[in-house]
């Protein structure tokens, strides 16, 4: 997979129409060398979210996990359900949409969904308790994500296949997993966590199971857990640039930079016009910083690193502008210019 400063999106974006949703992604991040992608659109309501779409691919292989609404969101269902039959509706919607716009598309569409750790700290069992408290049906639960998204990925290869699939496991709900910290029902207690070495196998294991050369995983948020995110064998690993510390993970993250791993790095998208311009300015120095701070060379920078935003964006076109305009000076840093 080929590097070179690109911009990529974090998933979710405001909106109802995929087909207008996929074309401001096509002309954003369309060209080289930006990294396009299957975006979600949870304003369409429940199944057009990351959680709906994803039970979506696992029940399109098992009724198992195949989920159904409730007050607080997501429970398994038993059996197929009219939301999951109204969420692969949608999903193959997004699809024909992809297929529309970037026929003949042949590099890299990376495809997101959600994780099986974060899934299983999601969903609700029919007793009300999250699936994260039984380990064994979260291995379950793992074994079918790597079934249905070689499915996933199949599809779109049929769809577009000259293209290169990459589908990026996001990991939000991770690092509270591994520490326990998933709450009960009651909020009196904490399931059981499921331990580093575990989690890395299950992620490895859907790795695995998708048949395709780069996967990628995020873990968005505070303190992620980079040995385990490691431990999945993904290609391309993802988390925010505000959680790194040289002094906590800088070794770790140095050398697997020297393994070859590629980074999507979380930073900010503000809009590149009038005085916020200086925002751009300064997250590329605090990029460019860090690097340094680590020990690496400047112009290794643009074949290591790329950025996505940390949060869905408000104004897409906006935060895609302020990415490219930050990704542009990165390359021009390796290249040792300051323009």
């Amino acid at each position: 997979m080929i590097i070179d400063a690109p911009v990529t999106g974090d998933g979710e974006l405001p909106g109802t129409s995929v087909a207008e949703t996929v074309r401001v992604i096509a002309g954003e991040l369309g060209t080289y060398p930006h990294l396009p992608y299957l975006p979600v659109l949870p304003e369409r309501g429940p199944g057009a979210d990351a959680i709906g779409r994803t039970a979506a691919l696992l029940s399109a292989v098992t009724v198992h996990f195949a989920v159904t609404t409730t007050p607080g969101g997501w429970r398994i269902a038993g059996g197929d359900s009219r939301e999951m039959r109204r969420a692969r509706a949608w999903l193959s919607e997004d699809l024909d949409s992809l297929e529309e716009q970037f026929e003949g598309f042949d590099r890299a569409i990376v495809l997101p969904v959600v994780g099986p750790l974060t899934l299983a700290a999601s969903l609700e069992l029919m007793s009300g308790h999250r699936l994260v408290r039984d380990h064994g049906a979260v291995g379950d639960l793992a074994e079918a994500m790597g079934e249905a998204l070689a499915v996933h990925c199949a599809e779109v290869r049929r769809r577009l296949p000259s293209a290169v699939v990459v589908p990026r496991l996001d990991e939000g709900l991770l690092a509270a997993v591994l520490e326990g910290g998933i709450s009960t029902p009651s909020g009196l207690d904490r399931y059981r966590a499921v331990g580093g070495q575990r989690a890395g196998e299950l992620l490895a294991g859907v790795v695995t199971r998708s048949g395709v050369a780069d996967v990628a995983v995020r873990c968005a948020g505070a303190a992620p857990p980079i040995d385990v995110m490691a431990a999945s064998g993904a290609s391309v690993l993802s988390v925010d640039l505000s959680a790194l510390s040289v002094r906590g993970q800088g070794d770790q993250f140095g050398s697997l930079v020297e393994s070859g791993t590629v980074w999507l790095m979380g930073v900010g998208g503000e809009p590149v016009s009038g005085p916020a311009m200086s925002e751009v300015t300064a997250t590329v120095d605090r990029v460019t910083q860090w690097w340094t701070d680590l020990g690496f060379d400047p112009e290794a920078l643009p074949a290591s690193i790329g950025l996505l935003p940390t949060a869905p964006a408000v104004d897409p076109v906006a935060q895609f502008t302020s990415l490219r305009a930050v990704s542009n000076r990165l390359r021009n840093v390796g290249e040792g210019r300051d323009d």
